[in-house]
């Protein structure tokens, strides 16, 4: 088990999190206290970083949820149609998810790749589909989201955690 902590340095949330690591599962569990706000993340994570199942909760009541069953997903126990194959999720209030496809890539040995995404918007709780691309540089990753023309220099740690988001998000632990 790796603890994980984040500080929003827009928000000044604090997000503690756990991630879990073994051969068939990867679990990723952690509370972000924003103001009077508690939310819990849970994400359930397949070996080559898809994900396949998340819950979103605010103050204990679920207000995202989503599994994947084959290629389709269930989005608050609705299908989610769509012509693409959504492998990744990236959650609004937190950077962990941008690690996704970054430790996707590295066992792929891409050097730059673009993802359809779900994106949570966990402050709407609404679900949209962007797209992101995502470049390895030498000291960087280059993450760039195509609808909102939003792009940072993410930094990764040893196990491909994102360490630096920049202007954005602090790494704490």
């Amino acid at each position: 088990m790796k603890s994980i902590e984040f500080f929003n340095i827009e928000t000044g949330a604090i997000e503690k999190g756990d991630l879990i690591l073994s051969e068939s599962l990867i679990i990723y569990n952690s509370t972000i206290q924003s103001g009077e706000t508690l939310f819990k993340i849970d994400i359930r994570i397949n070996p080559d970083w898809s994900v396949n199942q998340f819950q979103i909760l605010k103050n204990d009541v679920i207000i995202l949820s989503g599994k994947k069953s084959k290629n389709l997903w269930h989005i608050n126990q609705e299908i989610l149609i769509t012509d693409e194959s959504i492998d990744f999720i990236d959650i609004s209030i937190t950077p962990f998810t941008n690690t996704l496809p970054i430790n996707f890539m590295k066992d792929s040995n891409s050097q730059k790749k673009t993802f359809p995404m779900l994106f949570l918007d966990v402050k709407k709780e609404q679900v949209k589909i962007y797209h992101q691309t995502y470049s390895f540089h030498t000291d960087f990753i280059l993450y760039e989201n195509m609808e909102t023309n939003y792009s940072n220099q993410l930094t990764v740690d040893e196990d491909g955690i994102v360490s630096k988001y920049p202007n954005a998000f602090k790494r704490i632990i």
